[in-house]
């Protein structure tokens, strides 16, 4: 079971960048289908927003285990599609995300300095 995510986010294309932000995405839809046949990462769902707002049209949920996430968001191909996204798209961001058996242990860890600060 995936105890992290990735969570790609990002807005609207640059204008006049719409063709090569759509064909960043379907690269980007292509490394990650490979990483999944790795075994590198376990699920990859990208989302595409029905009526986006000023600042996010879409998201990708990239699950897997923390090392191997890590490690995949590390590579140089994987940083080689964060610059072009960031050069293509309005607000993209990367973040990392805590899921299934990677939650527990960050929600007691935010419960024990809330605790401390009370």
């Amino acid at each position: 079971m995936s105890d992290a995510a990735i969570v790609v986010m990002w807005g609207p294309p640059i204008p006049g960048r719409e063709l090569k932000a759509l064909e960043l995405f379907q690269e980007a839809m292509q490394f990650y289908a490979k990483l999944r046949e790795k075994g590198e990462i376990e699920s990859v769902e990208p989302v595409i927003l029905k009526n986006p707002g000023a600042d996010l049209d879409g998201f990708t949920i990239i699950r897997g285990d923390r090392e191997k996430l890590l490690k995949a968001q590390n590579s140089p191909e994987a940083r080689r599609f964060d610059i072009r996204s960031g050069l293509l798209l309005h607000n993209f961001k990367t973040l990392e995300a805590f899921i299934g058996d990677g939650l527990q242990p960050r929600l007691t860890e935010w419960a024990s300095v809330v605790r401390e600060l009370a």
